[in-house]
């Protein structure tokens, strides 16, 4: 199978590139995509050797650009947050921070501010978090954490408490602030805190906000405001910021407002840091006649015709482009920028434009790699239009099955990579290749929220699974290892159902050999007693019907099950009226022909064994006076129904103090 596998993975390698763009490692990973030359793998996050158990992760942070650290806060001792910070191409944990917060404070800053707003960074170089104040004001409180790692080095860096660190961004805000929005990003570099910092305040006639980019110095200690940067103000919101890389920033802004000036404001700003400027702004009227959208192509002129046209930017982290984008895929424009242009002279050009279908939402992960889109989205749910009943229940589908998709935007053509299900059960109904149907997607928690998607190498992706798993797409993988992997995948999965038939077949065969076991002891024990004038057995009458019933043996000779007992078999016999439940007897065991089991004969009553108390119990006695009755059983027949013949039958044979022993019994 091994080499089944490899023949069909090899064919999709080219054995002669004739050009030089063909030779180049975008290509080959276009290549490798179309022919499904990648693995897929789960792996968990170790501290100390262990697997972080699903109850004690809180969240995990990725890094922005590329990196091959993650970051997973991890409830820890006197309920304080642990945070392990983890090599996910050694698959080593390398730093370990002891925070000193509070487990209650860090979830209560993950509720805080917007959904888009992000209080944690981290690059190769630090780990920080800002931590807004309770009652809204200027300052903020911050914390940061610099990573000194050596890959050369295997020895575990462990970071204490940092001093929490003040910082006032805005001095006029005033504590009666109605809204405040913060939003933590730090340059890959760790020389400097972007922060963007929002703020909506109700005066007596109308409102007052603000929006600004506050850069603070990442290099020192103590944190030190450097500039202040002002972003435009709106009439209807607020620019949201929805990608960066390294000084450059996207900003959008949508409003369903049919207002004519609110819709010039529905743009997609291009955005210089350290130049303080806007480099470019796209409307999203304009994007759509670029792309020649359907409501661009209506006869009147209503411009509430662009209402439902709403634009999305990301940046491309292999090449310095970025792509504005309209849901759904259905228009897209790709930008080509310089980044060395100190003077912000040169407009972005664009370099590829076009429409497609492909099931990308809001709710999407997305990023952009070489020109190829990848990202997640719901396998069914997202397909399916939903009714207007069942948009109350949306939320109900959040725990569909996810696929992973690659989008090749310079031929417009999009694959599924693999299906993620919630459980085992869920993957059995995917199509799936089968070395993946062990990995699944499980986000349960509105901290966790819809799976990150990074790129740790142009050929290396990872996505969060789980609050502590994680899983590798490794593109760059060649055939020969793809084959060898999934075989020892196929050939681990083989051994585990083999080891699971062989315990199964092992604890089946010590269960027969227990019943055979016990079935020759039986037959043992029923060849001993057995029409045996040597041994007899002992027990207690049951289930007695005036002439028979049947008998409970006692001891080793229990195997015998139920013995029947006729009147007429015992020895010596009382009247029957004295024979009832709980009378013990003696007797010899032979074969019933008429029922198919054991049959007592030779009975006789004999009288109970002594219980542990040593009290004895009686029997009724026969007519040649071998067994006694108790006093009780004489008392209580001397006072039966009738009393002078109970009387005579207890001094004769004991037939009233038979019935008092059955009382007693």
């Amino acid at each position: 199978m091994k080499f089944a596998r490899l023949e069909i993975l090899d064919q999709g390698v080219p054995k002669e590139l004739p050009s030089p763009l063909a030779n180049s490692s975008e290509s080959l990973i276009r290549k490798r995509i179309e022919k499904g030359q990648f693995h897929i793998t789960n792996h968990n996050v170790q501290v100390n050797g262990c697997a972080v158990p699903s109850m004690k992760a809180l969240f995990m942070v990725f890094a922005q650009e590329q990196s091959p650290y993650l970051a997973i806060a991890m409830h820890g001792p006197d309920n304080q947050v642990m945070v392990c910070i983890w090599d996910m191409v050694r698959s080593k944990e390398v730093a370990k921070i002891h925070t000193g917060l509070g487990v209650t404070d860090v979830c209560m800053m993950l509720k805080s501010g917007s959904a888009s707003s992000q209080k944690f960074s981290l690059t190769s170089h630090q780990f920080s978090l800002l931590c807004p104040n309770e009652h809204p004001t200027g300052d903020i409180e911050f914390f940061k954490w610099k990573l000194n790692l050596d890959p050369n080095c295997g020895e575990l860096l462990e970071l204490s408490a940092a001093e929490k660190q003040c910082l006032i961004i805005d001095p006029e805000i005033a504590a009666n602030e109605s809204h405040v929005d913060l939003t933590l990003m730090t340059q890959a570099t760790g020389q400097m805190h972007v922060i963007q910092f929002s703020s909506y305040q109700i005066q007596e006639w109308a409102s007052e906000k603000r929006c600004s980019i506050i850069i603070v110095d990442g290099t020192d200690d103590q944190p030190r405001l450097l500039k202040r940067v002002a972003l435009p103000t709106l009439p209807n919101g607020f620019p949201k910021l929805t990608d960066y890389k390294n000084e450059k920033y996207l900003f959008y802004h949508y409003s369903s407002d049919s207002d004519k000036d609110t819709l010039e404001e529905n743009k997609v700003w291009f955005f210089d840091i350290l130049q303080e400027k806007i480099i470019e702004d796209y409307r999203m009227a304009d994007m759509c006649e670029l792309t020649q959208q359907p409501c661009c192509n209506s006869e009147d002129n209503n411009p509430d015709r662009h209402l439902l046209c709403a634009y999305d930017g990301r940046f491309d982290l292999g090449r310095n482009q970025f792509i504005v984008f309209k849901e759904f895929l259905s228009g897209f424009v790709i930008f080509q920028y310089d980044d060395d242009d100190e003077n912000g002279r040169k407009k972005p050009r664009i370099v590829n434009k076009g429409s497609m279908f492909c099931h990308l939402s809001t709710r999407s992960t997305f990023l952009l790699l070489n020109g190829v889109i990848f990202a997640t989205c719901q396998k069914e749910t997202e397909m399916m239009p939903l009714t207007p009943d069942s948009v109350v229940h949306r939320y109900e589908h959040d725990n569909d099955a996810m696929e992973l998709i690659a989008v090749d935007l310079e031929v417009k053509q999009g694959q599924t990579l693999t299906s993620f299900g919630v459980s085992a059960h869920e993957n059995s109904k995917l199509l799936l290749n089968e070395t993946h149907r062990a990995i699944i997607y499980q986000l349960k928690d509105h901290f966790s929220g819809w799976p990150t998607l990074r790129s740790v190498t142009d050929t290396t992706l990872v996505m969060q699974s789980t609050k502590s798993a994680y899983i590798k797409i490794d593109l760059g993988i060649s055939p020969e290892a793809i084959a060898h992997a999934e075989a020892e995948a196929m050939y681990a999965k083989q051994m585990e159902k083999e080891k699971a038939l062989t315990k199964a077949e092992e604890t089946k065969r010590k269960v027969k050999a227990k019943e055979k076991a016990k079935k020759e002891a039986k037959e043992k024990i029923v060849q001993k007693y057995f029409n045996s004038d040597e041994h007899t057995v002992q027990g207690p009458i049951y289930n007695w019907k005036r002439s028979w019933g049947f008998m409970r043996p006692k001891g080793e000779a229990k195997v015998l099950e139920n013995i029947f007992v006729h009147y007429s078999n015992i020895v010596d016999a009382p009247p029957r009226k004295s024979i009832k439940n709980g009378i013990w007897v003696k007797c010899k065991v032979t074969k019933d022909e008429d029922r198919a089991n054991f049959k007592a004969v030779d009975i006789l009553l004999v009288p109970k064994p002594e219980p542990l108390n040593g009290t004895p119990t009686s029997v009724p006695q026969s007519r040649n006076g071998g067994s006694t009755t108790s006093s009780r059983g004489g008392r209580e027949g001397s006072k039966g129904r009738h009393g002078g013949r109970g009387r005579r039958r207890g001094g004769g044979g004991g037939s009233g103090g038979g019935g008092g022993a059955n009382k007693t019994t």
